[in-house]
This record gives structure tokens, C-alpha cells and sequence, in this order.
């Protein structure tokens, strides 16, 4: 991340600047058909974990789960993709993360040349602010249900994402290595009642880079993250 730091944390602060945190309404989530013999796309928007607490691989897989279970019998699907945020949990660790956080971006595709992601973007109204990936592992899908509506082929994918992005509009999709591009997963701020934000965590403008140890341990303890 050394190359690009310099250039994000001026993009950040001009952010910073020229935005203030808004609460938004609730982020939008669901999936589009196209009949029942059609195709069935979903999006993420909300987070996966839904309380507190660690994204257990159990929690992704009930989240990918329910939303397959809402697609009408019969619709088969393209892809489909959630996020699930692991900010620092303490002020130590916010500034041995250098102002990250972690993202999870967990993807399912029926063709498997889509995958792994070609990129995730942060988009705000400052403009696009590309996401440096953490980590990445493929996987077979073993949900029978999630398999049959929107494939085999899955992708569990970690992102530095700055905190400051948490605080403002911002709105995070993805492009996938073929097929699909801005692929909303995620909106912030979140709804004030679902704000996971930790207490005693500041902001901080001028991101630096984080520390490996303490990104691979929260990683591990907040996402069940094993490389």
C-alpha cells in the first residue's frame, strides 16, 4: 500500500473537507428476476453479520442463504455478493491500523472466470478511491440452495477500508473479473440503530499503513479469517 499512500490519504482528506457525515436511511438490498426460467442478480447493502459479535462462516452462509430463499422458485441467478465491515476495537489498535478497517466481500458466481473480483471501489462524492485487497481464498459453495440459485464458485475477499469511509456517504461496490462491473455491496453511514461503530475510536484523517500482525489478528477474531 506504500505506493498509493500518499495519493489516498489527500483523496481522503479532500473528502473530508468537502463532505460532512450524514445518516442516511436504510441501505437498499435485494434481488431483480426475470420470470421464473429468468436470471436473479442480489446485492448486498446491509451488513452480514446483523448484531454483534464475529461474521462467523455460519453467519455468511444464513445471510447468503436468506437471500436465495426470497428469489421466486425456478429463477436461477448470475451472482451475488454482501459485505460486513471489522472496524478497530480499540484507539491502540485504530492507530496500528493506520485508520483502517477491515472489509469482507464475500462472492458467489455461477461462472467461475468471474472470480476472484477485479477490483472493489469506495465511491463517494469526491469520487472513486480503489480498495487495497488484504487477503483473498475460492471456495465451493456447500448451501445446496445458494449453489442451485446462484452457483458453485465463491470468493472470500479482505479490503483496507479507510473508517473515515464509514462516517460519510459512501457507498462501496465492486467489479467482477468478467460479465459485471459497479456492483453495489455495501452503503454508508448505516442506519444510527445498526451503527456498529466502536465508542472511544476517533477518526483518523491521515491514514498511514497499517500493521500486518494487527490486521491478520483482527481478521482472525472478527471474521474467523484463517489465509
Amino acid at each position: 500500500m506504500g505506493s498509493d499512500l500518499l495519493t489516498r490519504a489527500a483523496w481522503l482528506v479532500a473528502l473530508f473537507v468537502g463532505c460532512s457525515p450524514a445518516s442516511g436511511g436504510r441501505p437498499q438490498s435485494g434481488a431483480d428476476t426475470a420470470g421464473p426460467t429468468g436470471a436473479a442478480e442480489a446485492h448486498g447493502g446491509s451488513e452480514m453479520r446483523g448484531g454483534q459479535g464475529p461474521t462467523t462462516e455460519a453467519a455468511v452462509v444464513a445471510r447468503l442463504r436468506e437471500v436465495a430463499d426470497g428469489v421466486p422458485a425456478g429463477a436461477v441467478g448470475g451472482r451475488i455478493a454482501m459485505a460486513d465491515v471489522a472496524y478497530p476495537r480499540t484507539q491502540q489498535e485504530n492507530v496500528a491500523m493506520g485508520g483502517y478497517g477491515l472489509l469482507l466481500i464475500t462472492a458467489v458466481a455461477r461462472d467461475k472466470s468471474e472470480l476472484p473480483l477485479a477490483r472493489a471501489k469506495a465511491r463517494t462524492a469526491a469520487g472513486e478511491l480503489p480498495l487495497g485487497r488484504a487477503g483473498q481464498k475460492t471456495s465451493a459453495m456447500t448451501d445446496e440452495k445458494v449453489r442451485a440459485v446462484f452457483g458453485e464458485h465463491r470468493s472470500d475477499e479482505l479490503y483496507y477500508l479507510p473508517v473515515l469511509l464509514t462516517r460519510v456517504p459512501c457507498q462501496i461496490v465492486i467489479d467482477f473479473a468478467k460479465n459485471r462491473q459497479n456492483f453495489d455491496v455495501l452503503r454508508f453511514p448505516p442506519p444510527q440503530q445498526e451503527d456498529r461503530f466502536p465508542s472511544g475510536i476517533s477518526v483518523i484523517e491521515d491514514v498511514g499503513d497499517p500493521d500486518a500482525r494487527t490486521a491478520t489478528q483482527l481478521a482472525r477474531e472478527e471474521f474467523g479469517w484463517k489465509p
